[in-house]
């Protein structure tokens, strides 16, 4: 049942999203002809995702009774194009070369700026990328703001999209800043990233939105942003694992970049918890490397498994999604079929494995 949902989703998203950078896409390319094949490189980049952000703004606006209608569709894909938008940006501050089995948006400039004879062209990959988030985010906003809806209600919507992307931010900001500072961070510090950065973000944001859009209460908004909050976190620590023990072929990106990037997971804080001095002078000249050999790689995993961090983290998994299940279950006024999908999705979120 997920995995039609899932895919008839994107499948409407997609067919949604050329349409709406069609209408915009006139004035995009009046400016200049960057603007020209912006749009159209937008809906690629977002069509290669998986849309799940996108599909929960459906979800949560069928859990309430609202049906795929354009107001829903038209949500969904400015979700999807904040995603595009954080996607792009987090792509250049870890310096990955790779997404979704693609070039990322800053590195296909970068190799564009090489066959047009622009000089500097890694730097110019970073500074179109920069601004092409920045695009794909405002033309999230516009879509948004434009909305056939209820004016109080879509100020509401309005305010609750720009709180949170603000979280991701400055979560962001912290994420960024542990993986430039020598010291350990705390697994409560490393929480709240995953709270703020993904959590809210990918799960509570979309599921709150379909639910306003449906004319759901204040009341159930809080249940779905607990939900999404449990969920997420289970999403980050799956990511981290996926990136430590998946191959390149099966993710889309090389693994270990978190490793390179020196990122404070709770893999890594737990790991250098557990292990023993001599352990402990080798993993420092491995976090951080950003000449990372798959020899470190296995280094570190061997470890995870010895000290019994993967097992401690299965089983913070586990909590958070027995919670996250609980509380789906008690929620009232619901649409039973929806409720059932996303039941379904608490176990793909808790299995994935890319």
């Amino acid at each position: 049942m997920l995995n039609t949902y899932l895919s008839d989703a994107k499948l409407a998203i997609s067919q949604r999203l050329p349409h709406l950078l069609h209408e915009r896409h006139e004035y995009m390319q009046s400016v200049n002809h960057w603007g020209l094949d912006l749009a159209d490189s937008l809906v690629e980049f977002a069509g290669r995702g998986k849309m799940i952000r996108g599909a929960l703004v459906l979800l949560g606006a069928s859990l309430y009774g609202r049906p795929q209608d354009e107001v829903a569709l038209d949500a969904a894909a400015a979700m999807e194009l904040l995603q595009s938008f954080l996607l792009i940006h987090d792509d250049i501050m870890d310096e990955d070369l790779q997404r979704r089995g693609a070039p990322s948006i800053h590195a296909r400039y970068a190799d564009q700026g090489s066959s047009e004879g622009y000089e500097h062209t890694e730097h110019l990959g970073l500074s179109l990328g920069i601004c092409a988030g920045d695009v794909s985010a405002f033309l999230a906003l516009d879509i948004l703001s434009s909305l056939d809806f209820e004016p109080a209600a879509l100020r509401s919507l309005l305010s609750l999209v720009t709180r949170e992307i603000i979280s991701v931010g400055v979560a962001q900001m912290n994420d960024v800043s542990f993986g430039f500072h020598p010291s350990e961070v705390v697994p409560h510090d490393i929480r709240e990233v995953y709270r703020y950065k993904t959590g809210r973000y990918t799960f509570s944001l979309p599921l709150s939105m379909g639910a306003i859009l449906a004319g759901a209460d204040e009341t159930a908004c809080m249940r779905l942003n607990e939900i999404g909050e449990y969920m997420g976190i289970v999403f980050q620590i799956k990511d981290d694992e996926i990136g430590l023990y998946e191959s390149g072929e099966d993710i889309g990106k090389s693994p270990g970049s978190d490793v390179r990037e020196n990122k404070k997971t709770l893999y890594r804080a737990y790991l250098v918890e557990a292990a023993s001095e001599p352990e402990r002078t080798r993993l420092s000249n491995i976090f951080g490397n950003r000449q990372l050999v798959e020899d470190d790689l296995l280094y570190i995993r061997s470890l995870m498994e010895s000290h019994g961090v993967r097992q401690r983290l299965e089983g913070e998994m586990d909590e958070l999604t027995d919670k996250a299940r609980r509380l789906v279950e008690s929620l009232d006024g619901v649409d039973t079929d929806t409720r059932a999908a996303l039941l379904e999705l608490l176990s793909y979120n808790r299995a994935r494995r890319r």
